[in-house]
């Protein structure tokens, strides 16, 4: 099934994130997200879409999506998958159904866009797998995730707050100033976990992530 290109980008994957002369960075840490940018872009069209914010329901985000036209599902994931009480063997349960459990949308929901942020370096590989699969059953051809995998060796103990400055630029808000070791979830391993997604762009920045654009088939 053929996948719109909306999401082509204009400069060729793999780039690195250019800082403009003068430019300096905030006590909060301003990044450039060329993932954002496109995405901004579909979001301009006149259509309504739907949304999943896998992060917490922070102001400036629910600004930026004010903003369109869009259904926003905010959800938190991290908080209650880091809080949740995993099943014993005797329970019988799955990471199936944990998943579903963890993050109910609703039957007739078809996402358009998820931001995942940076959960998937906070899991483990068969984890993030599963929840690949459950956000495809919510998806359409051309449903597109946002992801952003840590490149360097530390990373925060908790995720970072990103907060959406404008169309193009992000606020990285560290919650923690503890590291620990990061997975660095890439290449053939990760791509065997992303079911119907497929790696449409990425982008190496300077700060130590590397933006994915997934979309569905």
């Amino acid at each position: 099934m053929k996948i719109t290109d909306w999401f082509r980008a204009d400069k060729p994957p793999e780039k690195i994130e250019q800082q403009q002369p003068g430019q300096e960075e905030s006590p909060l840490e301003i990044h450039r997200s060329p993932v954002l940018k496109l995405l901004s872009r579909k979001l301009a069209e006149d259509r309504k879409f739907q949304i999943l914010d896998l992060g917490p329901p922070l102001n400036e985000n629910i600004g930026y999506f004010s903003q369109f036209r869009c259904k926003v599902h905010i959800d938190d994931f991290y908080s209650s998958f880091r809080d949740f009480d995993f099943f014993a063997p005797a329970d019988e349960g799955s990471l199936d159904n944990l998943f579903s459990y963890l993050l109910p949308l609703p039957a007739d929901a078809r996402l358009d866009i998820v931001f995942l942020w940076d959960i998937l370096n906070y899991m483990k590989l068969e984890e993030c797998g599963y929840l690949f699969d459950h956000i495809q059953r919510h998806s359409r051809p051309g449903t597109a995730i946002f992801a952003m995998i840590y490149t360097r060796r530390e990373m925060p103990e908790v995720p970072i707050s990103f907060r959406i400055a404008d169309n193009e630029r992000i606020h990285y808000d560290s919650n923690s100033s503890i590291t620990k070791t990061c997975p660095r979830h890439e290449g053939p391993s990760l791509e065997e976990k992303l079911g119907r997604f497929r790696i449409t762009n990425s982008y190496l920045l300077r700060n130590g992530f590397k933006e994915y654009l997934l979309t569905c088939s």
